[in-house]
């Protein structure tokens, strides 16, 4: 996976969930993504492409709670304007993929053997804010 960068989209496996995305916008693979995340065991590891979906998919909910990104692509803000509101179910699940991601995941251990670890986590908690929200 190309990284350059510990924001949700500054890697290649969420642009290409991105573009997998905008060809079928919908919210079910929004919460099909997050889903698989959130219902995986403690002892399940979860692999980069995985993970960056879930951040990336969390950003989508993240957007349509009325706090989305400053880099959120524009294909994706300009779906979000046509979207319900969502509800808090939504929002629980989005934090629970996410805790899956920092707790047992490849991106974790990505960024756990970098010097970037804690801007990682800044940039994920800063997510979390947003969701909370």
């Amino acid at each position: 996976m190309g990284v350059w960068g510990v924001d949700s989209f500054e890697n290649d496996d969420s642009a290409d969930w991105i573009t997998e995305f905008i060809a079928r916008p919908s919210i079910g693979s929004v919460i099909d993504t997050l889903t698989l995340a959130a219902e995986a065991g403690l002892d399940d590891y979860l692999e980069l492409a995985e993970d960056a979906a879930v951040i990336t998919a969390a950003e989508i909910v993240a957007a349509l709670n009325h706090q989305p990104s400053a880099d959120l692509p524009e294909e994706i803000a300009e779906w979000v304007t046509t979207q319900n509101e969502i509800d808090a179910e939504l929002i629980d699940l989005a934090l629970q993929a996410i805790a899956k991601v920092k707790i047992n995941s490849e991106l974790q251990d990505l960024w756990q053997n970098s010097t970037s670890l804690d801007e990682w986590l800044t940039a994920v908690n800063n997510l979390e804010e947003r969701l909370k929200s």
